[in-house]
């Protein structure tokens, strides 16, 4: 379990166009092993671009300051990611989707430092009630 409190803003709106930024805090109140128990701090932006009527391309990046409680680790991890969405029709969509993140730790010889880029498509639908 955890909390998460925050303030997400949209500066730039228009039929086409999106962008915003967040910020936000997170504790872990319930943490097994306790080791784990962290304090987040995160930082987000994002522009979506409406190509047209039923495509539109989204990027984002998103920053995240991990606090550990024990052993003084902090990591600071990033994720830079990009959609692409495809609406078939009123109920079905299409996506692609590209990610890389970083995990950047001061723990001893790197054990928590990574790199990761992650790709997928998939369908989606969608049934209002």
């Amino acid at each position: 379990h955890n909390v998460r409190v925050g303030a997400h803003k949209v500066f730039y709106s228009s039929p086409k166009h999106n962008a915003y930024f967040a910020i936000d805090y997170a504790r872990n109140l319930d943490t097994n092993p306790s080791r784990l128990d962290r304090d987040e701090y995160g930082a987000h932006i994002g522009y979506t671009y409406q190509i047209t009527d039923r495509v539109k391309a989204v990027i984002y990046y998103h920053y995240s300051h991990y606090d550990y409680d024990l052993a003084g680790r902090e990591d600071d991890n990033h994720v830079l990611g990009a959609e692409l969405y495809w609406q078939i029709s009123k109920s079905t969509r299409l996506q692609a989707s590209f990610t890389y993140v970083e995990n950047d730790s001061n723990l001893p010889f790197g054990a928590a430092d990574y790199d990761s880029v992650q790709g997928g498509f998939g369908i989606g639908f969608t049934k209002k009630f």
